[in-house]
């Protein structure tokens, strides 16, 4: 019934002010169909000069603070592990105090495969931790979850039948994919 989705989805679709949420509201539209391959795309206004590096971390911020939660397997921060660990707040990227009112990506903008300093503050103990690390994409960071989600459902799969099944994940159909 489309045009019954269409009624349901009409009073959000009309409070859309960002092109990209009107593009996820309509794949949901979309996914009500059950159709494969089928998708949505808004084409991009604006090109992004200087992309903003990435970490392989995951973060909280609260109360103007941004605290390091996980690091991401084989990530720029994963073989700094020695010297910081989730539950240590960034203070400083390159020598600048991070300030709340600043976008936090802000300061890693154009810091793509550059070496970057950061300094940690391990809320417990107080002390300080310098750091020097390359970012890294936002898709080179997406793929490293992909990745750890991959072996997170092998790991699942191998526990729950006693490893008397395989878990195989497919990304597409191309020949790398089929080798993989």
């Amino acid at each position: 019934d489309w045009k019954g989705l269409s009624e349901r989805f009409k009073p959000v679709l009309k409070q859309v002010r960002e092109d990209q949420d009107f593009a996820d509201y309509a794949n949901m539209m979309i996914g009500e169909l059950n159709s494969s391959h089928m998708g949505f795309n808004m084409p991009r206004n604006v090109r992004i000069d200087e992309p903003s590096g990435h970490l392989g971390a995951d973060w909280a911020f609260d109360g103007g603070r941004a605290v390091l939660t996980r690091i991401l397997k084989d990530g720029p921060l994963f073989d700094r592990r020695d010297a910081v660990a989730a539950g240590d707040e960034l203070v400083s990227v390159d020598g600048a105090a991070l300030d709340p009112a600043v976008s936090f990506w802000k300061y890693f903008n154009g810091k793509i495969d550059k070496r970057v300093k950061l300094v940690f503050r391990n809320p417990k103990t107080q002390k300080t931790a310098e750091v020097a690390v390359k970012p890294i994409a936002a898709g080179a960071e997406n793929g490293l979850r992909l990745e750890e989600w991959i072996v997170s459902r092998r790991e699942a799969v191998k526990a729950r039948t006693g490893d008397q099944a395989a878990y195989i994940y497919m990304r597409a159909m191309g020949t790398g994919d089929l080798t993989r």
